[in-house]
């Protein structure tokens, strides 16, 4: 198999592997409610801005999804008394219990995986996954050394 076709079967690989994931222990959650959630967790109080620029999702979607988490009962919007355009964003009570849902599921999950791998294929790939970030970023270091040279 050539270099090209390895790399877009890695591609289709890891999306199947995140479509069967999320569809199978997240299926009342949408990956914008997922990721936003997730957000609020490590940064309450964050205004939907911020949100927008953390998350690289346009200010609508984070506008309506922060509206679906509000009709659910997961986040309240605090509006700020001394700027009334400011509105803060916090999770609830519920909100932190559904994001703890989602983490043992994946948790659970990933045990699974792991387990289903074997000792061997499994040490092997948590050593891959752990090198990946360090990879990703010197693959960017490069590329932006190379726009330099140009």
């Amino acid at each position: 198999m050539e270099q090209k076709d390895t790399i877009l079967q890695v591609f289709y690989d890891l999306g199947e592997l995140f479509q069967v994931a999320h569809q199978q222990h997240a299926p009342h959650v949408s990956q914008g409610e997922r990721r936003v959630l997730h957000y609020l967790r490590h940064f309450d109080n964050a205004r939907s801005g911020d949100i927008s620029r953390a998350l690289s999702i346009s200010t609508a979607r984070v506008a309506a999804v922060l509206r679906g988490l509000e009709r659910k009962g997961e986040v309240r919007r605090i509006q700020q008394n001394d700027d009334r355009r400011c509105v803060k964003v916090q999770l609830t009570p519920a909100g932190n219990a559904r994001l703890d849902r989602i983490y043992a599921d994946m948790r659970a999950q990933m045990a699974y995986i792991l387990q289903a791998l074997g000792p061997e294929d499994a040490q092997a790939f948590c050593r891959i996954v752990h090198r990946l970030p360090d990879i990703v970023r010197a693959s960017h270091s490069d590329k932006a050394q190379t726009k330099g040279d140009i």
